[in-house]
């Protein structure tokens, strides 16, 4: 059974990652879809810097190009 505490926990949990950016979620989904333990990885990603991820664009794809000239 689930209890209020648990509930709380995964809502804290749900707000951190959703900060983190895309990047990280699409990485935090990657490993839980290849077999991750789904809340040991949402408790590491939790406790990842977001402001630290932010500042050095990690929270952000980066944007597609082309290359001319390639076969």
């Amino acid at each position: 059974m689930i209890t209020h505490t648990d509930q709380a926990r995964l809502r804290y949990l749900a707000r951190r990652l959703h900060c983190l950016g895309p990047k990280p979620l699409f990485h935090f989904l990657d490993e839980v879809e290849r077999g991750a333990d789904l809340r040991r990885h949402l408790e590491e990603y939790a406790r990842l810097p977001g402001d630290l991820i932010k500042v050095n664009r990690g929270d952000q794809f980066a944007a597609p190009f082309v290359i001319e000239g390639g076969d």
